[in-house]
This record gives structure tokens, C-alpha cells and sequence, in this order.
């Protein structure tokens, strides 16, 4: 058959036979791009020439070989992995094999361990008891020698009649020596038996021999400064009888401590002057802290040198260190504090200020560094309170109390001459200058710093049995000297206001007199009260209900100040409205013949009363901002804002006003007074009563038939809050009586 009547090619059979054999390519089979490449390498028809235009038969060929490769290579593949199936069960059976004789050999090596173990603890356990066994026995073997050597000791003192004790002594005694004759010492105290008389005698010649001579070479190696004999027979006198008459002959021969040249150059010391702050409770003495840092430093020394020698090298430290406080610090303390006893005449102020330094500097420097070598510190506490323990028992407490009743009775004594001195009960010879300063806070932070040295002075001078006493004391003074000063002068104060003229013209250095010292007794007030938190409220934390009572005492002494004082300032503001009134003396100013007077239009300008209220105001404020600050200055301007404006339109109430001409006039002047309340910057809360009081203007400057239409409109816009607008109508030269508006 020619090519041209072959059958038409079946594409997608073709198709599906390559999808067929493309199992193992990754990327989409496209047929017609792979028949087209084929056609293009084999022959020269392209697809684009036509699908019946070539012979397919080569390209099945082609494709039948490629299908048979691949089947062959898929089953060589499938016969590798089969074969590696075969070896991985194979190595799987062997290893389980292998795992299971290694647990088996490991348990049974396990269970012989444990077999082995026991075994070896059990060996363990009976070597320890023979060990303790044998120790056992060696120390009753030893104590059985000891003892049989104490027996053939006394035993030949039973025997000697004429006993040499230095038959008995060896040459190079050791511990086990002593003990055996300290052993028999006290054997012998329980022997009652007459054969053992001579025995017991001869046993305390030895032992008072023997203590005696090593004393002796003690003694002679401390001479010779022979540290190891020291050590040495040391150590035998300790085994012997404890050690004491060593430790005691060692301190006794210490150079130091008993040194009367270098004794007598820490006296010199303690007597050197050097200025005392009273102003500060710790003073911090320079020849003082030169003493201690001196004594801590030979104490350093001596506790080397005593670790070189004693076996009880803590007790013989401990007893150094008494001796220091007794013979050295005690002597130093004593010539410190009471110098110039005779005649220094602020002996009694000083004595406080040293003794509380030489506690404070004792206790916090000086025992916390000995605290360091290892030295008890309630030990260390008590040789403190019996250097200090005269003046708890005997000088403390009176000096306190007398000192700061003499602070107060000084001050009380220095404000009863400045009040004679200004003349405080005569008003008209008052010295201003004098007067605003008989309160000065600087002298009352000097009271109360002096009485706040004394309550922390009281807190660590004070015997516990008589620490309520010095406090109840020390309280009774300062609020007698309460009442005796702070109240006294403000009660002067409300005295002064009463009696105050009131002359506007000479009503200004009395004010700024009056709150000078109002501000210097509000700072004394909270000082004083600072003082009583911080210092006092410590003294009684562990007594609530004693503490609770002095809060209770102490807020009544200011409680009861303040309201003196608040009277004063009461009486103050009447004062100074009382002033005002005097000068807000209106007549006829704002009374014309008729509503056409054009003098408000001639003459633009508030009146000379009003400017001079003004000017007053302004004066007056001016001073009251220099002078006082924070709630004291707003709650002076709040009370002077409200009198003045209460003043102001009871005084309106009482004048006629021409409307239009004088009702100008008025505008001017309340204008003045408004301007001049807002440029003083008075507190924000009185600020709208004066702008309230521009809306007033409008009853007098609007024609009568218009008022009460105006005067609703303004009620309606929240005006008139401080002053019923029907009173004013009265006032209006043209008033009457339909002249009223409902202000419901």
C-alpha cells in the first residue's frame, strides 16, 4: 500500500502510549512538541506540513525500544530492593539477637555487682566497728595508763616523808603531765581516808610547785620576750588551772595599759580645746575619734601577739579589751566631758554635746570595729554602758531637763524684752519694725533643733526606768513655752487688730508689720511640728497609747494657736474694710439735676473716691503678695474679696444715682475697681462677683422705661448673682414702685 492510501494516524492512542511509558519523568508529557522534534531529527516533514504527511511506523519503533529499556530497568530496580529487603530482615534478626545477649550478660554482671557491693558494704561496716572497737580500746588503754600513772603518783607522795617536789618534775613537761597532776588534785579532794592524809599534802605542794614555777618562766619569758616558752608554759598553766593567773600576770606586765606617760598625753588630749556646734547633735570631736582609732589600733596589735601565746586567745582578748575600756577609755571620757566643770560657764550645754559624742562615736565606730575581730557584741555593749553609767544613773537626765528648760525660759525671757522694748500694749507707739520681727523662725528652728538633740540624746543617755520621765519633762517644757510665746503673741495680735484705727493713711505699715509676722508664726507653727513628728513620735514605738496622749496634748497647743491666730486675721480684715469704708465715703457723686447732665461725657472718668479705693487696693494687695505665699495668701485675698464686695454694694444701697449722667459716672468707678481686682490677680473663685458688678452700671444707665426690660434680660443671662437687682432700683433718682422684676 502507497503512503498515500494509508489509514489517518490515530494522535491520541500515540498519546496515551507515551503518557504510559513517562512514569518516571518528572516534567508534563507534551506530544505534539515531542513529535515535532522527532519529526524535525529523523526526517525532513514537520507537523506544520500536515499529520498525514509522514509515516509513523519508525516512531513506534523508537518508542517500543524505550518502553522495553525502562521495563527492564524497572525490574532490575525491583530486584534491588527486594535484595535489600532480604538484608535488612536478615541484620534486623541478627541485632535483636546480639541485643538480647548483651541484656542478659549485663543483668547477670548487674546482680553480681549488687552481690559484690553488699558484700563489700558489709566488710565496710565490720572494719568501722572494728575501728571503733580498737579506738575504744585505745582510749581505755590510755585511760587505764593515765590512770595506773596517777595511782604510782600518789602512791609515792603517800610514801614521802620528806618530799622534794623537784624529784617528781620532768624535765620537758607536756600536757599529758599537767592533766595527770590537775586529774589527781581532784582525786584527792574525794579521799577521806587517814592513810591518804600525807598523800594529799604532798600532792598540793606539788601542785602549788609546779603552778609556781611555770608562772616563774612565764614571767621570765615575757621578760625576755620569748615568744615560744611564752606559748609554751602558756598553754601548761591552761591544762593545769585554766590559765587565769597567766592571763592576769600578762596583762598586769602589759606596757600599755598601764602607762602613765602616754596616759597622761591622752589626758592632754581629752583637755585640748576645740569649738562646740550646738547647732549640729553630732559633733564629731576630732581628739576624740584620734583617741579611738589610736586604742583600736594597739588593740589590732595586742590581739596578734595574744593569738601567738594563749591557747584561750578569745577570753584573753576579751579581758584585754576591758581593761582598755576601764583603765584607758573610762579615764579619757571622764577628763573629756567634764573639762571646765569648775569654770566654764556653759559647762552643762557642753556636757550634753560630749557625752552624747562620746556614745555615739564609742557605740557606732569604734564597737562595730572590735564587733569585726570576732569580740561579742553584747559583751562589747555592756563595757559601753558601764563607762557611761555615772551619768545615766546620776548626771544625764536632770542636765537634760534643765538644759532645755533653760532654751525655753531664754527665748520666753528674749520675747518679753522685745515686747516691752516696741511697745506691744500701746497702740499708738507700736514700733512696726519691732513687731513684725518678735517671732523670727530662724530663732524658733534654734529652739526646736536644741529641744530635737535633746529627745535623741534621751534615747540612747537614758536609764529605760526614767526614759518616760525625761520625755513627759521635756514635753511639759515646750508647751508651757507654747502658751508662753506663740500663743501669748497672737494673742497680742488679736489684741493689736481690735484696737487698730482706722486711718487709711497709716493703716499700711501696721499691715505689712501684721503679716510679716503672720507669715513667720505660720512657718514657726509647721517647723514646730516637724520636729514633733520626726523626733518625738520615735521615742514611743513601742508605746502606742503614750505616744497617742502627747499627739493628742500637742494638737491641742496648735489647735488652739491657730484659732487665736485665725481671729487675729479676722480682726485684720474687718480692719481693713473698715479702712476702705472710710475712704468709700460717697454723697452726691453720682446725684445730677437732671438725666442730660453731660458731665460723664466732659469728664471721662471714674471719682476721687473711687481712684482712691483703687489706689488703696492696689497698696494693700501688693503687700499681702510680698508678704505671704500658698493657702495663707488665698485665703487672705478670698475673705478680703468678699468683705469688699459686700461692703461695696452695701454702700451703693444707701446713695441715689441720676440714671444716665450719674449712672456713667458710677460705670467709671466700678470699671476702676473691676480693672483693678483683675490686674491684682485675686484667686479665681471671687474673680466673677466683680464681674458681676459691670452689669450693674446697666440699672443706672438705661432710661426708666427701658430698666426693667434690660434688668430681665440680664437675669436671664445668669446675671445678678450676688445682689437683687430690686434693691438697686431704689437707689435711681426716678424710682418707682412698678419698678420690680420677678427673680423666681
Amino acid at each position: 500500500m502507497s503512503k498515500d492510501n494509508k489509514e489517518p494516524v490515530n494522535l491520541k492512542s500515540i498519546e496515551q502510549r507515551l503518557q504510559d511509558t513517562n512514569v518516571f519523568l518528572q516534567s508534563t508529557f507534551e506530544p505534539e512538541i515531542y513529535i515535532d522534534s522527532l519529526l524535525s531529527e529523523q526526517c525532513d516533514y514537520s507537523i506544520e506540513k500536515g499529520i498525514e504527511a509522514f509515516d509513523i511506523d519508525p516512531i513506534l519503533q523508537c518508542l517500543n525500544v524505550i518502553k522495553s529499556r525502562i521495563d527492564n530497568q524497572f525490574i532490575a530496580y525491583k530486584r534491588s530492593v527486594e535484595q535489600l529487603q532480604e538484608q535488612c530482615v536478615h541484620e534486623e534478626e541478627t541485632h535483636i539477637s546480639t541485643v538480647t545477649n548483651a541484656r542478659t550478660k549485663f543483668n547477670k554482671a548487674l546482680e553480681e555487682f549488687k552481690q559484690t557491693e553488699n558484700g563489700v558494704s558489709e566488710l565496710s561496716t565490720d572494719i568501722m566497728q572494728a575501728g571503733e572497737r580498737l579506738q575504744d580500746l585505745t582510749v581505755e588503754a590510755n585511760r587505764g595508763r593515765q590512770a595506773s600513772m596517777i595511782i604510782d603518783m600518789f602512791t609515792k607522795f603517800n610514801k614521802d616523808n620528806n618530799f622534794d617536789p623537784r624529784k617528781y618534775t620532768e624535765e620537758y613537761p607536756d600536757i599529758d603531765f599537767v592533766t595527770r597532776i590537775k586529774k589527781l588534785k581532784t582525786l584527792c579532794k574525794e579521799l577521806q581516808n587517814p592513810q591518804t592524809t600525807l598523800g594529799i599534802a604532798n600532792t598540793e605542794k606539788f601542785y602549788s610547785y609546779i603552778e609556781n614555777e611555770y608562772m616563774k618562766k612565764f614571767s621570765t619569758a615575757m621578760t625576755e620576750k620569748n615568744i615560744n616558752e611564752m606559748k609554751d608554759y602558756a598553754e601548761l598553766l591552761y591544762y593545769l588551772n585554766g590559765g587565769d593567773k597567766c592571763v592576769k600576770e600578762y596583762l598586769k606586765s602589759n606596757a600599755f595599759l598601764y602607762d602613765e606617760i602616754d596616759i597622761r598625753q591622752d589626758e592632754q588630749l581629752a583637755e585640748t580645746d576645740q569649738e562646740i556646734d550646738n547647732k549640729v547633735c553630732k559633733i564629731n570631736n576630732q581628739c576624740l575619734q584620734a583617741f579611738l582609732k589610736k586604742i583600736l589600733n594597739q588593740i589590732q596589735k595586742e590581739k596578734r601577739e595574744i593569738e601567738k601565746v594563749f591557747v584561750q586567745k578569745d577570753i584573753v582578748v576579751a579581758k584585754y579589751v576591758q581593761k582598755i575600756f576601764k583603765l584607758r577609755i573610762a579615764n579619757f571620757y571622764s577628763v573629756y566631758v567634764y573639762k571646765g566643770y569648775d569654770e566654764d560657764p556653759d559647762f552643762f550645754w557642753k556636757y550634753l554635746f560630749k557625752c552624747y559624742d562620746a556614745y555615739d562615736q564609742i557605740t557606732n565606730s569604734f564597737v562595730k570595729s572590735l564587733t569585726s575581730f570576732g569580740i561579742n557584741g553584747a559583751f562589747l555593749s555592756d563595757l559601753v554602758e558601764r563607762v557611761f553609767e555615772e551619768d545615766k544613773t546620776s548626771n544625764y537626765s536632770e542636765t537634760e531637763i534643765n538644759y532645755i528648760a533653760s532654751v525655753f525660759k531664754q527665748n520666753q525671757d528674749s520675747y518679753n524684752a522685745n515686747k516691752k522694748s516696741i511697745k506691744i500694749d500701746n497702740v499708738s507707739k507700736l514700733n512696726m519694725d519691732g513687731f513684725s520681727k518678735i517671732i523670727e523662725p530662724t530663732t524658733i528652728k534654734n529652739v526646736c533643733d536644741q529641744l530635737s538633740f535633746a529627745l535623741i540624746r534621751a534615747q540612747s543617755l537614758t536609764l529605760p526606768d526614767s526614759f518616760d520621765y525625761v520625755i513627759s519633762k521635756l514635753f511639759t517644757s515646750l508647751t508651757q513655752w507654747l502658751d508662753y510665746v506663740l500663743l501669748d503673741c497672737c494673742e497680742r495680735m488679736v489684741y493689736l487688730t481690735q484696737k487698730q484705727p482706722n486711718h487709711p493713711d497709716k493703716s499700711i505699715p501696721f499691715l505689712s508689720s501684721y503679716l510679716t509676722l503672720l507669715d513667720n508664726i505660720c512657718k514657726s507653727i509647721s517647723l514646730i511640728q516637724v520636729m514633733f513628728e520626726k523626733n518625738l513620735t520615735p521615742c514611743f514605738k513601742y508605746s502606742v497609747q503614750k505616744l497617742n496622749e502627747y499627739n493628742k496634748q500637742f494638737k491641742n497647743k496648735i489647735q488652739s494657736i491657730q484659732s487665736t491666730l485665725s481671729t487675729s486675721v479676722e480682726n485684720l480684715c474687718n480692719w481693713l474694710l473698715n479702712c476702705i469704708e472710710k475712704l468709700m465715703n460717697y454723697k452726691n457723686e453720682f446725684k445730677f439735676k437732671d438725666e442730660k447732665d453731660e458731665t460723664w461725657v466732659l469728664n471721662p472718668r471714674a471719682t476721687s473716691i473711687g481712684i482712691d479705693i483703687c489706689k488703696y487696693l492696689n497698696n494693700t494687695i501688693k503687700i499681702v503678695n510680698s508678704k505671704l505665699t500658698g493657702l495663707n495668701k488665698k485665703n487672705f485675698l478670698i475673705r478680703i474679696a468678699h468683705g469688699f464686695h459686700d461692703l461695696f454694694i452695701r454702700t451703693i444701697k444707701k446713695l441715689k444715682i441720676t440714671p444716665i449722667s450719674g449712672g456713667f459716672i458710677f460705670m467709671y468707678d466700678v470699671s476702676a475697681i473691676c480693672d483693678t481686682v483683675r490686674a491684682l490677680k485675686f484667686p479665681a473663685v471671687v474673680r466673677p462677683m466683680f464681674e458681676n458688678l459691670s452689669l450693674l452700671f446697666k440699672i443706672f444707665c438705661t432710661p426708666k422705661d427701658q430698666v426693667i426690660l434690660i434688668a430681665n434680660a440680664i437675669l436671664g443671662d445668669g446675671g445678678f448673682k450676688y445682689v437683687d437687682p430690686n434693691d438697686l432700683f431704689k437707689c435711681r433718682t426716678d424710682f418707682s414702685k412698678d419698678m420690680k422684676i420677678d427673680l423666681i
